[in-house]
């Protein structure tokens, strides 16, 4: 079983709707309420989120090629646009958490089942690479701010089993809390119906780590660190945000996409 994080270079997702002129933009200046409209003031974020953190992969083979994988990664954001430090920085910690399986090929394809699960966490007791509590280091502890579910994804593995090339992942907003997450005009996105946003995760460069903390290894459970068997990874990337008309019909395209990219939509409310 296997884990992925993955280098990217370049971001760039279209979404068409029944209207080809829906083109997807990211949101810039657009707002992160840390504390969700407490005392704290919403932060303006220019275009994207930095991110970094280590992520587990686990392999199993079904023959001398082929597998199934399993992941786990952790993210940490201490600050914005390209290293612009956050204002709530040390005081609150934004992290998120990332579980998914699928298939694999050596030196071939992979894809991804339906159903990973990506959660984003504000949480006012930083602690992300903790191993003292009942959290996967420091990361799925705190508010909950944010949940998507995982619909598919595909992309390339070296003959080594690390991920490589260019992968697409697409992933629908289950949840999404209200008062943390603001437009450039400080309108709650949470409050948007129906909702659909869309949140780019891209990874840049990921590389195998050869001697993991001993936090990693005992809040992941790393085993022998043998690719293509099992393998930790050190990632660093960034969260991108847009809202879309059309919630029922789009199409993701991975054009000058190499890493992870993540769509997600939350659908109208039912009466």
């Amino acid at each position: 079983m296997k884990r992925l994080m993955v280098s990217c270079l370049t971001l760039t997702v279209l979404l068409f709707g029944v209207n080809s002129a829906n083109a997807l933009s990211f949101l810039n200046d657009w707002y992160l309420d840390i504390d969700g409209a407490g005392g704290m003031d919403a932060e303006q974020v220019s275009e994207f989120i930095d991110i970094t953190g280590p992520a587990y992969i686990q392999n199993t083979f079904v023959d001398e090629d082929t597998f199934t994988f399993e992941e786990e990664a952790a993210f940490v954001s201490n600050s914005h646009d390209g290293g612009g430090l956050w204002d709530f920085v040390p005081e609150w910690e934004l992290t998120g958490y990332f579980t998914g399986t699928g298939t694999g090929t050596l030196d071939g394809d992979l894809s991804f089942d339906k159903g990973g699960i990506l959660e984003i966490y504000a949480d006012s007791t930083p602690n992300f690479g903790s191993d003292a509590d009942a959290s996967i280091y420091g990361a799925n502890d705190g508010t909950k701010i944010a949940t998507f579910s995982l619909l598919s994804g595909d992309g390339t593995v070296n003959a080594e089993g690390v991920p490589n090339g260019q992968i697409t992942v697409t992933l629908e907003a289950l949840d999404m809390a209200a008062g943390y997450f603001l437009n450039s005009d400080m309108e709650d996105l949470s409050l948007i119906d129906p909702i659909q946003w869309v949140l780019g995760f891209s990874t840049t460069n990921a590389s195998f780590v050869d001697e993991p903390s001993d936090a990693v290894n005992s809040e992941f459970g790393v085993g022998a660190n043998e690719p293509p068997f099992d393998l930790v990874v050190s990632t660093n990337g960034q969260y991108r945000l847009a809202v879309v008309p059309e919630p029922s019909t789009f199409l993701l395209l991975g054009g000058g996409l190499v890493g992870l990219g993540f769509l997600g939509y939350r659908r109208r409310n039912q009466d």
